[in-house]
């Protein structure tokens, strides 16, 4: 059987990167899914590998780069 995460899943995960995570966060509504570790480096970076713990797959979710749309007008 496909024990893979479905898009469901993937799209909970992509959510869930752009709030104010940090190590050990669960992950709602997504099942057995935790925040195992964070990145963030000098620029606007910003990433972090999810766990399932039950199926021990892991995820890598990037946040996409922040730009102020005032600076356009």
């Amino acid at each position: 059987t496909d024990s893979r995460p479905d898009d469901y899943e993937y799209a909970l995960l992509s959510q869930h990167v752009y709030k104010n995570i940090k190590k050990h966060d669960i992950v709602p509504k997504a099942k057995n899914w935790m925040v195992y570790k964070t990145f963030s480096g000098d620029s606007a970076y910003f990433g972090a590998i999810y766990l399932n713990k039950e199926t021990r797959h892991i995820v890598l979710v990037h946040r996409g780069t922040p730009f102020d749309l005032t600076s356009f007008s």
